[in-house]
């Protein structure tokens, strides 16, 4: 991918953003260094604090129960942000 297509694409995030290309190369390489952090911070958040919140109840039931509050909860609050038009 040529360096104009690159800002192209970096463009719509940086303005979402409320910041600059400029400021968006200062904290990622492109837009691959961009998805890589955010699939770690999803993966941190998601799988290994939920295992790790999990581990701490010994009931399987309960673990079970703790999952799905913990899924309808993460749902919930999504469902609620405005749809945003393009």
């Amino acid at each position: 991918m040529d360096a104009h297509a690159l800002v192209a694409t970096c463009q719509p995030v940086a303005r979402r953003l409320g910041t600059t290309t400029g400021s968006f190369y200062w904290h990622f390489a492109d837009r691959q260094d961009l998805l890589s952090a955010l699939l770690a911070l999803w993966e941190d958040q998601e799988t290994t604090q939920a295992v790790a919140a999990l581990a701490t109840i010994s009931d399987p039931m309960a673990q079970l129960v703790a999952l799905g509050r913990r899924a309808y909860t993460r749902a919930s609050r999504g469902a609620r942000r405005p749809a945003r038009g393009r």
